[in-house]
C-alpha cells in the first residue's frame, strides 16, 4: 500500500497551488485574508466531519453491513443501487454526505462482485456532483450562487425538480451500463479500507487555502456572458478549472437568466476536472486510501462527454417548469 502512494503527484499539485495561491493572496489583497478564510472554513470542516464518521462508520462495520444485503443480487444491481442511493443523498441532503456514504458502499461492493471499483467511484463522483442542484442546501454553491437573493425553498423545488430529474436520468442512461462494461475484475477484492485521515486533511487543507486565497483576489465579482449555453460551459470552466466554491462566491448569471445558469455550472460543470469540487477530491482520496485507481483523465473525459447531455436537460426541465425564459 505505501508503494502505491508513494507519489501522490495530485496532492503536491494541491499542495503546490495552495501555496502559491495564498502567496499571491498575501501580496495583491492582505486585508480580505481573514474575512475569506472565515467565511470559506465551514464547508470545509463539514466535509472533514463527514469523512471522519465515513470512517468511524468503515472501522465499525456498518457500511459493510449496508451493502451486504444487495451484493448478492448481482453486478447491475450492485451499480444501480450504490448511484442510486448517491442521487438521493446528494439531492435531498447535500453532495459532501452522498460521496462520504457512496464512496465507502460503493468500494464494498466492488470488492463482492468483481466490480472496477476506480470507475464506480469515478461515476459516484460524477452523479454526487451533476445531482446537486435539487434544494439551496444539496450544495453550498448554490446558497453562495444566490448570495443575498436566496430563491424561497419552495419556489426553487418547482424550478428545479425537472431538470433535476431528467439530468438524473440522463447521466445514469450513461453511467450505469458504462460501469458494467468494463469486465469482472478479481483483483477488486485486493480493496481495503485503510484510510489515511491525516492525508485527507491535508488535502482538504490544501483546498480551503485555494478556495480562501481565490476568494480573497477575485472580490469583485464576475458576471457569465451570452446566453444559456455560454454563461454555463464559461462559468463550468472556471469552476472545475479553479474549485467551485471560490467561483461560486463572486460568479453571477446574466441575459436575464437569474441564478440558475451560475448554478447549474457549479454543480455540473465541476465534473470536468478533479480540482472542480471538493467532493470530487474527498472521492478521490478515499478510493486511492483504499487501493482503487481514481484516474482523473477518465473523471474528465467522462465529466466532458456528459456535460453537454446533463446541461441539455437541465435546460429543458429550467424552461417547462418556467425558471428560465
Amino acid at each position: 500500500m505505501a508503494a502505491a502512494w508513494k507519489d501522490d503527484r495530485v496532492s503536491a499539485v494541491l499542495g503546490g497551488a495552495a501555496a502559491l495561491v495564498l502567496l499571491v493572496a498575501v501580496v495583491a489583497a492582505p486585508s480580505r485574508i481573514p474575512h475569506a478564510m472565515a467565511t470559506t472554513a465551514t464547508p470545509f470542516l463539514e466535509v472533514g466531519l463527514i469523512v471522519a464518521i465515513g470512517w468511524i462508520a468503515v472501522r465499525l462495520g456498518a457500511i459493510e453491513t449496508l451493502t451486504a444485503s444487495w451484493q448478492r443480487w448481482g453486478r447491475a444491481t450492485n451499480v444501480a443501487v450504490v448511484l442510486g442511493l448517491c442521487v438521493i443523498l446528494a439531492g435531498f441532503l447535500n453532495l459532501d454526505v452522498a460521496v462520504g456514504i457512496a464512496v465507502p458502499v460503493a468500494l464494498f461492493a466492488s470488492a463482492e462482485v468483481g466490480l472496477d471499483a476506480g470507475l464506480l467511484v469515478i461515476a459516484v463522483a460524477n452523479v454526487a456532483n451533476a445531482t446537486s442542484f435539487l434544494l439551496p442546501t444539496s450544495n453550498l454553491t448554490n446558497l453562495l450562487v444566490m448570495g443575498t437573493q436566496p430563491v424561497p425553498a419552495g419556489q426553487y423545488l418547482a424550478s428545479t425538480w425537472l431538470a433535476w430529474l431528467l439530468v438524473t436520468a440522463v447521466t445514469l442512461a450513461v453511467l450505469i451500463p458504462l460501469v458494467l462494461r468494463r469486465p469482472p475484475s478479481m483483483s477488486a477484492r485486493a480493496i481495503t479500507m485503510d484510510w489515511s485521515l491525516p492525508r485527507i486533511a491535508a488535502d482538504l487543507l490544501a483546498m480551503f487555502l485555494i478556495a480562501s486565497g481565490l476568494r480573497a483576489i477575485w472580490a469583485n465579482g464576475i458576471t457569465l456572458p451570452g446566453g444559456y449555453a455560454l454563461q454555463t460551459l464559461t462559468g463550468s470552466a472556471l469552476a472545475s478549472a479553479v474549485d467551485n466554491l471560490p467561483i461560486a462566491s463572486v460568479v453571477h448569471g446574466g441575459a436575464g437568466l437569474g441564478p440558475w445558469t451560475a448554478i447549474l455550472a457549479m454543480s455540473i460543470g465541476a465534473n470536468l476536472f478533479l480540482i472542480g469540487s471538493v467532493a470530487t477530491v474527498i472521492s478521490r482520496r478515499l478510493a486511492t486510501e483504499s487501493g482503487a485507481r481514481f484516474s482523473h483523465i477518465t473523471f474528465t473525459l467522462i465529466g466532458a462527454a456528459l456535460l453537454p447531455l446533463q446541461l441539455a436537460a437541465a435546460y429543458v426541465g429550467l424552461r417547462v417548469t418556467g425558471a428560465i425564459a
